[in-house]
């Protein structure tokens, strides 16, 4: 599964839309968790419609909900999928961006390193040294 259930202790993990995560029906997921705080502005609940996004491959809103994830949570791990998805879509400068800024929260992020490990982001990156 692209990007795995994401850690957050806050959250009960005993939820209908967690299960749902967790098993992989990536389509119920979404719809609960939609259902669950509509309008929410909730980092930790947009980097999980984010990851149901993605693996369901509708790339673009994955990317609308994991860069609002980043710019509302701290961690390394909603920037680091979102370079992922960037740099499926072929948008390697947003991709290289998103993997500084993940690698930036966490030196250890192994999803931001794989982007910036692809040639056209490291041939990017050097034109920017």
């Amino acid at each position: 599964m692209i990007g795995d259930a994401p850690h957050n202790q806050e959250r009960d993990d005993s939820t209908p839309a967690e299960a749902a995560l967790k098993s992989g029906n990536f389509r119920e997921a979404l719809d609960l968790f939609r259902k669950a705080t509509p309008g929410s502005c909730d980092g930790a609940l947009l980097l999980r419609i984010g990851v149901c996004q993605m693996n369901l491959g509708l790339l673009a809103d994955a990317v609308v909900s994991l860069a609002a994830a980043s710019f509302l949570h701290g961690g390394a791990k909603a920037p680091a999928l979102l370079a992922s998805v960037q740099l499926e879509l072929g948008d390697f400068a947003g991709a290289l961006r998103s993997a500084k800024v993940a690698l930036q929260r966490d030196p250890r992020i192994g999803i931001a390193q794989q982007v910036m490990d692809n040639p056209e982001v490291q041939r990017l990156s050097r034109e920017q040294s």
